[in-house]
């Protein structure tokens, strides 16, 4: 069994630290954007990884930002192991730094923060599709054939199932609108009223008995 690891802070150069030239972590300009943003409001809080040779183990777009901006002889502060690393325990860490990060919890985000706010950190649209109020579905659930003008269409959604019958032609439909009773209804979406598709099944059941 391999020695367990220590690590402590030393400093180093920028020109001394070397690159990983299969680095799998590549970043978007949006996410570039975003980093430079902290390292300039922050600076360096969250420090690079090396190994005992000064080969990058973590932290490659920290380190080729802070030397577009301050050069190769700027020193900053670095963890370092007490021990050589083995190059299956170098690719492990490598990859589990980029992959074991957990995920954030939208219900919490949406619920603590602006939306405005979180795009501005970093936030991506489609990482907040649904933290704004959807306006249709408010309106949705004010109604029901209590305040309605007319029946309106059943609102379905996955609590609920579904027989659906098919008329190839006119002729048919007809003769089930008659067998059913199907007459008109007032549309939930709109005002709009239209043929009524749809019979809760008691209604089913009413027509079968006559």
């Amino acid at each position: 069994m391999s020695k367990n690891i220590d690590w402590k802070t030393e400093k180093r150069k920028l020109r001394e630290l070397v690159p990983d030239p299969n680095n799998p972590r590549r970043m978007s300009a949006h996410d570039n954007r975003q980093l430079k943003k902290s390292l300039e409001k922050f600076n360096l809080a969250s420090i690079p990884v090396i190994d005992t040779s000064n080969n990058i183990l973590a932290g490659h777009q920290r380190i080729r930002l802070l030397k577009t901006k301050h050069g190769a002889d700027h020193e900053i502060d670095v963890r370092v192991p007490s021990r050589d690393m083995t190059e299956e325990e170098i690719t492990e860490y490598r990859l589990r730094d980029n992959r074991n990060h957990g995920e954030f919890d939208y219900d919490i985000l949406a619920n603590n923060f602006d939306i405005d706010y979180l795009e501005d950190v970093g936030f991506r649209g489609g990482e907040l599709v649904g933290f704004e109020t959807d306006e249709f579905e408010d309106e949705f659930y004010k109604y029901d054939n209590t305040n309605a003008e007319m029946p309106i269409v059943p609102k379905f959604n996955e609590k609920y199932t579904a027989l659906v019958v098919f008329c190839d032609n006119e002729m048919d439909e007809n003769w089930l609108r008659n067998v059913f009773d199907l007459g008109k209804a007032k549309c939930y979406k709109s005002s709009r009223v239209a043929p009524n598709h749809v019979i809760h099944v008691k209604e089913l059941q009413k027509a079968i008995n006559g």
